[in-house]
C-alpha cells in the first residue's frame, strides 16, 4: 500500500487561518481597523473568490472581459506618455542629471554634479511633502531617484505637479 501524499496536508480553512494569523503580525498596514473589535467589522478580503487558488486569474480574465484589451492598451499607452514627459523635462532641466531614456515607464535621474548625500536630501524632502513618492536605486555605486508613474490615478497634471515639487525642492534645497 502506497501512503497517500496528501494525508497531510492542511485543509483550505487551517491554511487561510494560518495566512491571517501570519500577515497580522508582519504586515499590520492590512488591518484596517487595529482596535475595532474583530466581529464588527468583516474581512471582505477573506471572503472573495479572487483570493482562491481557483480563481487567481479572475483579477485580470474579468477586466479584460468587461474593457476589453483596447482599454489596457490606451492605458499602458498613457503611462508611457508619462514616463517620456517627465524624461523629456528632467533631461531638459540644468539640475538634474538623467543618464537613461525609460525602456518602460521608469524615470531615473539625481542632482546634476551633487554627491549622493545631495541627492538622499532631496529624496527625503520630496517624500516628506506627502504629495508624491519618489524611490531610490544604486547604479553602478551612484544613488539615483525613481519616478514611476503608473497608477491608474496619475495623469499629466499630476506628473507636471510631481515635476514642479521636484524642481522646487531642489532650488529649495540649494542645488
Amino acid at each position: 500500500m502506497h501512503p497517500n501524499p496528501h494525508a497531510l496536508e492542511p485543509d483550505r480553512q487551517t491554511v487561510e487561518a494560518m495566512g491571517r494569523a501570519i500577515m497580522s503580525r508582519i504586515a499590520g498596514y492590512l488591518d484596517a481597523a487595529p482596535h475595532a473589535p474583530a466581529s464588527r467589522f468583516p474581512d471582505y478580503g477573506h471572503l472573495g473568490p479572487e483570493l482562491t487558488r481557483e480563481f487567481r486569474g479572475l483579477r485580470l480574465w474579468l477586466p479584460l472581459h468587461l474593457h476589453g484589451v483596447a482599454a489596457f492598451r490606451a492605458e499602458l499607452d498613457e503611462k508611457l506618455d508619462l514616463a517620456e514627459l517627465a524624461y523629456r523635462e528632467l533631461a531638459g532641466d540644468p539640475l538634474f542629471e538623467v543618464p537613461w531614456e525609460p525602456d518602460l515607464s521608469v524615470v531615473v535621474f539625481r542632482l546634476r554634479g551633487e554627491d549622493d548625500d545631495a541627492s538622499r536630501a532631496l529624496l527625503d524632502t520630496v517624500n516628506a511633502t506627502g504629495q508624491i513618492f519618489l524611490s531610490s536605486t544604486q547604479v553602478e555605486g551612484r544613488f539615483f531617484l525613481r519616478m514611476n508613474p503608473t497608477s491608474h490615478r496619475t495623469h499629466a497634471p499630476d506628473v507636471r505637479h510631481a515635476l514642479a515639487l521636484i524642481r522646487e525642492s531642489a532650488v529649495g534645497a540649494g542645488a
